[in-house]
């Protein structure tokens, strides 16, 4: 579902813009470490702005990258149903965004639909309570390489547990790490698993910088680019999966926080994604309430939800607008996120429009004919009940006006006889009258019986006059610029 046209945010520039500065002005970075904050501080105001910042910016991934950074950092085992929730709600993202043409995915943020899936995530990360327990990671130095504190370190007596994991194909280190890992999630702590997953990111960066090989053997991995199969990181979630098949509603969060973590994945990311696997030793390690409520505060979900839009529109102030605006991208996406999101987007055919302004004030009716390439094509306006409405209004209101005007004008007179010259100046300045016109009109008409005789019954009948026949006044013949009006 569109939003409205008053809170919309139409913007002449594209996603090229704002590589590095956001739409108001300010720096990406910035933003991003501003909405981080105000999440943490529990400040929803605050959160909402900066989150709509990036999304009129179209930096939709950087909001869904801080929005899994900090379920899996800073709350993780406090709302345990978080995960499987919000990649719920990613798919559904994911779906919706589908639907825009290629080129024009910024436009998201003039859906209805996800502006309130994305106020709706970011409210109830705002309210959830906070974890600490990822905030002090286990160091690792360069001593802990050495062989006799790695002996002093090692708790695990065989590779039973490693064996349907590891190959010989596998480093060396690699294997002993693995293994530890395995019997530390058998019979161990958090703390441990997470020095011997850093310990494995040290002498990987260490063999590497000095040349000397760190093999894994390649796995095929479901969703990942080929040429990140031989990465470590999926011997450890081959242990995680494999932990959490005894319980459904555990292995549910394990999943989502699996796809979570396959989500833009590569080398670089790895780093910033190790605490989506600490989040799940927690989940398989840690003594979990699963009756926590995902939503707290429900009544300020429900009101971030409402004001939404009125945030939206707050940005509107700094749109840079083009008089020219090709509509194409608007008629797609009112054609299409109205539609059923399970269907197959159904191919139309482009409409070329003329100015917006042109078409407002246009008859809905009419043909209208222009050029494209020296070849002449024909664009059908659809009719549209609303506009006719109101223009009926406007003109009922103008009449009325007339008819106050005059009583007031001629209350002490006793004959109902008006000065055709004081009618004349009476007349509003914004009225259009056009020539040649052979149609009947309605204002002269009804001003004809104010010169010569104000009938009381004027006011009963007018409303049904003008729904009668002011459908034909509006034919009016307007020369425009660009366009050629041809009649029916």
């Amino acid at each position: 579902m569109n939003v409205q046209y008053d809170y919309s945010i139409v913007d002449k520039r594209n996603i090229k813009d704002f590589s590095t500065i956001t739409y108001t002005g300010y720096k990406k970075l910035d933003v991003i470490n501003q909405l981080e904050k105000s999440i943490l501080d529990q400040n929803l105001e605050i959160a909402c702005n900066w989150f709509i910042e990036l999304h009129i910016s179209g930096k939709t991934d950087s909001i869904w990258k801080i929005i899994f950074n900090i379920i899996t950092k800073n709350i993780n085992i406090e709302n345990p149903l978080l995960p499987s929730w919000v990649w719920l709600k990613y798919k559904r993202y994911n779906m919706i965004m589908k639907k825009f043409n290629k080129g024009y995915e910024y436009e998201s943020r003039n859906s209805q639909e996800i502006r309130n899936l994305l106020v709706d995530i970011i409210t109830i990360l705002v309210y959830s309570n906070k974890s600490n327990i990822l905030n002090i990671l286990p160091k690792v130095i360069n001593k802990d390489f050495e062989t006799d504190n790695i002996l002093k370190k090692i708790i695990s007596k065989d590779l039973k547990l490693s064996k349907n994991i590891v190959c010989d194909e596998d480093n060396n280190e690699l294997i002993l790490a693995i293994n530890e890992i395995a019997n530390l999630n058998h019979n161990g702590n958090i703390k441990d698993i997470i020095y011997w997953y850093i310990w494995i990111e040290k002498i990987e960066k260490f063999k590497k910088g000095n040349s000397i090989e760190f093999y894994c053997k390649k796995r095929e991995i479901k969703g990942i680019s080929k040429k990140y199969y031989n990465d470590w990181v999926w011997l450890i979630w081959k242990i995680i999966l494999s932990s959490s098949q005894h319980d459904s509603r555990l292995h549910n969060e394990i999943i989502a926080l699996y796809n979570i973590y396959k989500w833009k994945y590569s080398k670089s990311t790895r780093n910033q994604k190790q605490y989506i696997i600490f989040h799940a030793f927690l989940l398989l390690k840690e003594n979990i309430n699963w009756n926590i409520s995902l939503i707290n505060k429900y009544e300020y979900r429900v009101q971030a939800c409402c004001n939404i839009n009125q945030l939206y529109k707050l940005k509107k102030f700094n749109e840079i607008i083009d008089t020219n605006i090709n509509l194409d991208m608007i008629s797609h996406i009112n054609s299409n996120l109205d539609s059923n999101l399970d269907s197959n987007l159904v191919k139309e055919d482009k409409i070329e429009y003329q100015k917006i302004n042109e078409i407002v004030n246009t008859e809905p009716k009419i043909s209208v004919k222009t050029q494209k390439h020296g070849k002449p094509f024909k664009i059908k306006i659809k009719d549209c009940e609303k506009e006719r409405q109101e223009a009926k209004t406007m003109k009922k209101m103008d009449l009325f006006n007339k008819i106050v005007l005059y009583k007031l004008n001629n209350k002490k007179l006793n004959n109902n006889k008006l000065n055709s010259k004081k009618l004349d100046s009476k007349k509003l300045d914004n009225r259009k009258i056009y020539n040649n016109h052979s149609k009947y009109n309605l204002n002269d008409k009804l001003e004809n019986q104010l010169n010569n005789n104000l009938d009381e019954n004027l006011y009963e009948n007018l409303d049904e006059n003008l729904d009668n026949n002011l459908d034909d006044q509006l034919d009016i013949k307007e020369e425009y610029k660009s366009v050629k009006v041809n009649y029916k």
